[in-house]
């Protein structure tokens, strides 16, 4: 045991160090936002608030109107845009993978290698063609050219889910035919239920990507304040002429918590679903 201690020594001080850092850097964020605007101004740094606990900053984040925005609005466009987007693309990449694994037909393996082979072309080559498109069709400033592209499915949901098809025993697919099921029956009766845990991964993978994206509301939602994202909302929660850091420091914790929720309640659902390679019991 001591040998083990001694051999990983090195890494273990690392990750201290940075956990460390990680946490330092968190705990200036935290006694920051309940700081006033005054004290957080200081040039001296304080380590707690001398002129005590303000919960001024988290109360303006959420209520008061930043230019047609604020936390809470950016909150209830994100939930209201990303979850019923992703819900109908992960159907969707669900219903591609379990066509790759188990049906065949013509081209299949070539359709299988062009989609994947698009996950290695940067996804920010697209963005002037997106624009025009989207600019063409009147689209720009709704939520549309956030939603439309999710309900269409993703290929590394696709690449994902489809391993875990692969793995399935044929066995449940040839029971399925002989009851008189076709191939979205079998998938929709059989397979959904039990692929639930991989296909939670994917959504809270899916969720956690969208909810952090910028690019995206920046480019087709800035010219309408009252459906921008939470992203959106901490660049444009800045007032140019005042540094309101307490402000800053409060809405970036509130749009934080959520996730920090969603980690600790799906942790356990998260690694049994990355293990695709299980068996499946009866």
């Amino acid at each position: 045991m001591q040998n083990h201690r001694k051999k990983y020594a090195g890494t273990y001080a690392i990750l201290t160090a940075c956990m460390l850092v990680v946490l330092f850097a968190l705990y200036i964020a935290v006694i920051t936002s309940f700081m006033t605007k005054e004290e957080a101004n200081y040039v001296e740094f304080h380590w707690i608030p001398k002129q005590g606990i303000s919960l001024r900053a988290y109360i303006d984040a959420f209520t008061k109107d930043y230019g047609g925005t604020n936390v809470f609005i950016g909150l209830k466009n994100t939930l209201l845009m990303y979850v019923p987007s992703i819900l109908v693309g992960l159907y969707v990449s669900a219903v591609s993978a379990f066509a790759f694994a188990k049906m065949r037909f013509p081209g299949r393996k070539l359709m299988y290698t062009l989609l994947i082979s698009g996950m290695l072309i940067p996804v920010s080559t697209g963005t002037i063609a997106k624009l025009l498109i989207y600019d063409r069709l009147g689209w720009i400033g709704t939520p549309w050219p956030i939603m439309v592209p999710r309900m269409m499915g993703m290929a590394g949901m696709i690449f994902f889910l489809r391993q875990y098809y692969v793995s399935l025993p044929s066995e449940l697919l040839d029971a399925a035919r002989i009851d008189g099921l076709s191939y979205f029956g079998t998938f929709n009766r059989v397979i959904l239920p039990i692929s639930v845990s991989p296909l939670l991964v994917q959504f809270i993978f899916a969720f956690i990507a969208a909810y952090n994206d910028y690019n995206d509301p920046l480019y087709f939602l800035t010219s309408n304040a009252k459906l921008r994202t939470i992203q959106l909302t901490l660049a444009f929660l800045v007032d140019p002429y005042e540094q309101d850091w307490p402000l800053r420091m409060a809405a970036c914790i509130a749009s934080a918590i959520p996730m920090f929720l969603l980690y600790l309640c799906t942790q356990k659902i998260m690694l049994k679903g990355l293990d695709v390679s299980s068996s499946v019991k009866g």
